[in-house]
C-alpha cells in the first residue's frame, strides 16, 4: 500500500522545485510583492519624466519664427531679445525698447533699441528673467520693421 505523503503545516516552508522540473507561479500579483523602495523609484521617475515633457513644451511654445520676441515686464520695461524658458525665463541677445513718442507702445511710432551689452554695466547681452516679474511676452513677426532692425543689428 502506497503511503500518502504528510501535508505540510502553513508554517514550515515549501522546498524549491528540483533541478529540471518549472519553477511555480506565483500567487500574487507582481505589484503586491513591490517594496516601498521601488514604489518610490517609480514615483521619482514619473515625475522627473514629467518635468523633461514640460521644459520641452515650454521651449517649443517659445519659439518665435523670426527668433525674437517681446517680454513686458510689470516694471513698465519693454525687454527684446532672444526668449528660451530653460527652466526659468532667459533673453539672449537683449536689447530695451524706448518708444520715442510716448509711453504707449501700442501708437505706430519710432523704436530705439538700447544693447545691454552698451549699458553702463556692460552685461554680455543675457538677461534671466523672474518669471513673476513678466505680464506677458510675445513673438515678433519675422516681416516686422522691428524684426528685421534687429536681425540687422545682432548680425
Amino acid at each position: 500500500m502506497p503511503t500518502k505523503k504528510p501535508k505540510l503545516s502553513p508554517t514550515i516552508p515549501e522546498l524549491p522545485p528540483a533541478p529540471g522540473e518549472p519553477h511555480a507561479i506565483p500567487k500574487t500579483p507582481l505589484w503586491r510583492e513591490m517594496n516601498l523602495f521601488a514604489w518610490i523609484l517609480l514615483a521619482l521617475l514619473a515625475v522627473v519624466l514629467i518635468w523633461i515633457v514640460t521644459i520641452a513644451a515650454q521651449a517649443h511654445m517659445s519659439e518665435s519664427p523670426s527668433g525674437f520676441s517681446v517680454v513686458y515686464l510689470s516694471s513698465g520695461d519693454v525687454l527684446v531679445g532672444r526668449l528660451s524658458f530653460s527652466p526659468t525665463p532667459v533673453l539672449t541677445d537683449a536689447w530695451i525698447a524706448i518708444h520715442n513718442s510716448s509711453t504707449d507702445f501700442s501708437a505706430q511710432g519710432p523704436i530705439n533699441l538700447i544693447s545691454f551689452k552698451t549699458t553702463s554695466a556692460s552685461p554680455q547681452g543675457t538677461v534671466h528673467l523672474n518669471s513673476q516679474n513678466i505680464l506677458y511676452w510675445a513673438n515678433i513677426d519675422p516681416m516686422s520693421q522691428l524684426a528685421k532692425e534687429l536681425a540687422a543689428k545682432t548680425q
